[in-house]
């Protein structure tokens, strides 16, 4: 079973890929945070507005 570190890496590597492609144009590289109590999350580095995702 992967581990939250290896899901980080592997969304690092798709994300560094799709800048590169010029496929998508905000980095916003995935983090890993503590939530406490041995539970982590795998999330975005930079919460903001994604509504650029839903156009179109």
């Amino acid at each position: 079973m992967p581990t939250p570190e290896d899901i980080r890496d592997q969304m690092a590597k798709l994300t560094a890929e799709l800048v590169g492609l010029s496929l998508c144009d905000q980095q916003n590289y995935p983090v890993l945070r503590d939530l406490g109590q041995g539970c982590r999350e795998v999330g975005i580095g930079e919460p903001g507005n994604f509504s650029f995702v839903l156009k179109e």
